[in-house]
């Protein structure tokens, strides 16, 4: 290459950093940046299970949690054990305090919890469950016969994967919706 400053050195020092130059522009040009919103990555986390925490409804009876009947006429004092009693007038259940379920896996695989529910209304309690973040198999609902048509009712829900799970009891047409985040004890 020939240069109007090829004998004062200074044309050998500019064509020894154009190399230099030239694969630090391509590098910045083949940088890649994560998009702020986070959508394309496989890294960006789930979001955040919005559980339900308890909202301290109780059912018209003198001991929440126990093996009680169920008085629609009722109001005298509570038990102090009903923390995560959570309810609507007419269904209610008990809540883990903080939203979470951390529990162990059961022989088939599934994540199961048993449930007490309160019936204000008659009829036979079904549940439903959905998984809110991500996709999930069915969730699996246990409601035994025998608990007559109000009052309390057991019931055993079977998780089939950790996640952030919207569960739905229902009596005729009275619904309690509630949302908990599912994980394993390790």
């Amino acid at each position: 290459m020939t240069s109007a400053f090829e004998g004062s050195g200074r044309a050998v020092f500019m064509s020894s950093r154009a190399p230099l130059f030239l694969l630090l522009a391509v590098s910045i040009g083949c940088t890649t940046t994560t998009p702020s919103s986070g959508q394309g990555s496989n890294l960006t986390p789930p979001p955040p299970c919005r559980v339900t925490l308890p909202n301290g409804s109780q059912p018209p009876v003198k001991h929440f949690g126990g093996t009680v009947t169920y008085s629609p006429t009722y109001r005298g004092p509570r038990s102090d054990r009903d923390a995560g009693s959570h309810g609507n007038g007419k269904l209610w259940t008990v809540l883990p305090l903080d939203g979470r379920l951390v529990l162990t896996t059961e022989k088939d695989g599934s994540i199961g919890e048993k449930f007490p529910w309160w019936r204000g209304v008659r009829g036979p309690l079904s549940i439903r469950g959905r998984r809110l973040d991500a996709a999930a198999g069915p969730l699996r609902a246990v409601v035994p016969a025998g608990y007559g048509e109000t009052g309390f009712q057991a019931s055993g829900v079977y998780f089939p994967s950790e996640g952030c799970w919207e569960i739905t009891g229902r009596v005729g047409d009275s619904e309690l919706s509630f949302v908990v985040e599912v994980r394993v004890r390790r």
